[in-house]
């Protein structure tokens, strides 16, 4: 069973060598980024099967439906979540959502 990691902010300075780490010990990743930068752009080449990148802006209007494409990328075989936005996105707060909001 593969182990998937998902990256918010995964083009950030922190994110970027998290990801070289965990894809290097084996793990699949899906890294989240608003912008895409050349470091991560090579990254998705040398491991085509195990780093899928996700452009997603948390401040779109249609964040809500690209919430519930991400989270169907990785949510079988989901072994943790990072979180690491540079900028904290304005979402309505968990405890007023409900599940069916994310499938």
């Amino acid at each position: 069973m593969k182990k998937i990691v998902l990256v918010i902010g995964a083009s950030s300075s922190i994110g970027i060598p998290l990801i070289d780490k965990l894809l290097c010990q084996d793990f699949h990743v899906v890294g989240q980024y608003r912008t895409l930068s050349p470091k991560l752009e090579a990254m998705r080449q040398q491991f085509p099967r195990r780093l899928e990148l996700f452009n997603l802006d948390f401040n779109e209007e249609n964040s809500d439906k690209k919430i519930s494409e991400l989270i169907q990328l990785c949510h079988s075989d989901l072994f943790a979540i990072v979180h690491l936005p540079s900028v904290m996105p304005t979402i309505k707060p968990l405890r007023k959502s409900i599940v069916n909001d994310f499938f």
